[in-house]
């Protein structure tokens, strides 16, 4: 019974972590996205791209991290993966 008691603990905390990085990948996604988007506010195909690329080149870009290193997000990676993905620099590197 003791045993049953700790895996259900750890297994409570493991899926309280792991629900945390994900919620805050996904937090850090739409901030950053929101933030390109007013970047092109003034240029619909600068726009179409961030709309279209954003979500392969943020996963390309973002680490979850570890238990002893906090999630990170390479922005010259994201924005040059937008740029090279549409073919147009729109953001500057």
């Amino acid at each position: 019974m003791r045993a049953l008691r700790k895996f259900g603990v750890f297994a409570v905390t493991l899926t309280a972590v792991l629900g945390y990085k994900f919620y805050d990948k996904s937090t850090t996604a739409k901030e950053v996205k929101q933030e390109m988007l007013s970047v092109c506010a003034t240029d619909s195909n600068c726009q179409n791209a961030v709309s279209t690329y954003f979500q392969k080149c943020f996963d390309s870009s973002y680490s979850m991290g570890s238990r002893r290193r906090a999630s990170s997000l390479d922005t010259l990676k994201l924005s040059t993966c937008i740029n090279n993905s549409s073919g147009v620099a729109y953001f500057g590197n």
